[in-house]
């Protein structure tokens, strides 16, 4: 019986030493024969640095993609706002001019109807004048004819 738990000591020894020695090798990541889940970590690292690759592959790609969708968003953008400032400035130009040619019309309008009024009243004035130019004459006329009358009655002539 001694010998027999001598057995069974020195075997369940032997699967201890093992399984520290799988689970030494597992910390140190040492692949081994005794140590099956080695080779599948190899590979799981391999996986790993080909996804990564990969996935930074990718995201480059992406990222020179969209960077250079954006340079032709940006210019094209541009390209629109120039040619909307331009359809501006020209519309602008133009409600100017009319604005210009309503103000000028305004003026004239303005201007014109004053002198209309002015010569209405100048002509008003040169009739009253020519009435009292003509009673004038009419006056002086009479007092030239008494005058002389006056005068040829002074000399006995009359």
């Amino acid at each position: 019986m001694d010998n027999f738990m001598d057995r069974l000591v020195e075997k369940i020894n032997a699967q201890g030493a093992m399984r520290m020695q799988n689970m030494i090798n597992l910390q140190e990541g040492v692949p081994g024969k005794n140590n099956p889940g080695a080779a599948v970590d190899e590979k799981l690292k391999e996986h790993h640095e080909a996804i990564v690759k990969d996935v930074t592959e990718s995201t480059a790609s992406v990222v020179s993609e969209t960077n250079a969708r954006n340079a032709e968003l940006f210019t094209e953008y541009k390209k629109q706002s120039e040619e909307e400032l331009i359809k501006v400035k020209d519309e602008l130009a133009d409600h100017m001019h009319k604005e210009s040619v309503k103000c000028y019309r305004n003026t004239q309008a303005v201007i014109e109807e004053k002198a209309g009024s002015q010569e209405a009243a100048l002509k008003e004035t040169v009739n009253r004048l020519k009435i009292l130019l003509i009673a004038g004459t009419a006056i002086a006329g009479v007092d030239l004819i008494a005058t002389i009358v006056i005068l040829l009655r002074l000399f006995r002539l009359i």
